[in-house]
């Protein structure tokens, strides 16, 4: 008889997770970079909880991590539209404006971002590289100046406002921002090569 009870345990099936629980465990597979359980499991959340925002914003993470950047966006703007001051999603759906060549987009979200997060550097950061490729250098110059305000050792901003400049005709401040970006920047990186590069043309033109 026992035996029989045991058996009838073992048959019946696992209890359902809640939706917090599918949420954190995908949030654990994000984290490992298992981007189809994530996305498997964010699912769960928003089928058991449609107006859990984060669930929303985790999986369009997840798909934009396989590049489908289309199904991120529709997960950004339906966690906006449940919780509209969730500034990640207007952070990460502005990155991938940028990166799909819609400046003016990206501009936008990051604009929302900072008006809940203002004292973020990177967002500022972020804004000024879309303000770069907008050609509006002023507001670029702005931007990055504003990162540095508030994380001095911002070697990134230094360098992209010494582009602005230069690209402003100011080529004094662009060198001036260039080396300083040199002296923050890691001893080895993409960031050192790019403005030893860039450091190297500005040197080469500029007055004697």
């Amino acid at each position: 008889m026992a035996l029989v009870a045991s058996c009838s345990l073992l048959q019946r099936k696992a209890p359902e997770l809640t939706a917090g629980e599918y949420y954190r465990r995908g949030a654990a597979h994000l984290k490992a970079g298992e981007y189809d359980a994530a996305i498997a499991d964010f699912s769960r959340t928003i089928e058991k909880q449609p107006s859990f925002a984060a669930a929303w914003n985790e999986r369009g993470f997840a798909r934009q991590s396989q590049r489908d950047f289309e199904g991120a966006v529709a997960d950004y703007a339906k966690a906006i539209e449940i919780d509209p001051r969730l500034w990640t999603a207007y952070h990460r759906r502005g990155l991938l404006h940028r990166w799909q060549n819609d400046p003016g987009a990206a501009i936008d979200d990051f604009t929302a971002a900072l008006a809940l997060r203002p004292r973020s550097a990177l967002l500022h950061f972020d804004r000024a590289i879309a303000r770069l490729n907008q050609g509006e250098y002023a507001k670029a110059i702005e931007d990055c100046t504003e990162a540095i305000r508030l994380r001095p050792d911002f070697a990134a901003a230094y360098y992209d406002r010494g582009v602005a400049r230069e690209k402003s005709g100011d080529r004094p401040g662009a060198i001036d921002d260039v080396k300083r970006a040199l002296e923050l920047a890691p001893p080895q990186g993409p960031l050192r090569e790019e403005a030893t590069r860039r450091l190297d043309e500005l040197q080469e033109v500029a007055p004697k």
